[in-house]
């Protein structure tokens, strides 16, 4: 949740399996999560498919701007990675 996402990233800490989804989140919490986990454990992922995507996506773009490596992770490659789907 977006109000939780400190506890969120504790956890994440404690669990090295465990990855962080960013829909919902802005930019500045994006960042802090990107401080302290690194792009390879957040993924960008919505179950909200009546919402329009642009303003999660562009939360995505803004948070990761000057990061092209993160940005991809977060949108493509992490995903891939978890559903085994090769590039």
């Amino acid at each position: 949740a977006m109000n939780q996402f400190r506890t969120a990233v504790e956890i994440a800490k404690k669990h090295p399996n465990v990855m962080l989804e960013v829909s919902g989140q802005p930019p500045a919490h994006l960042n802090e999560m990107l401080d302290s986990l690194g792009p390879d454990r957040l993924l960008f992922g919505s179950d909200w498919p009546v919402y329009p995507q642009a303003i999660p996506i562009a939360k995505v773009l803004i948070g990761t701007e000057g990061n092209p490596e993160a940005r991809i992770k977060i949108l493509r490659d992490n995903a891939r990675r978890i559903l085994g789907i090769k590039k």
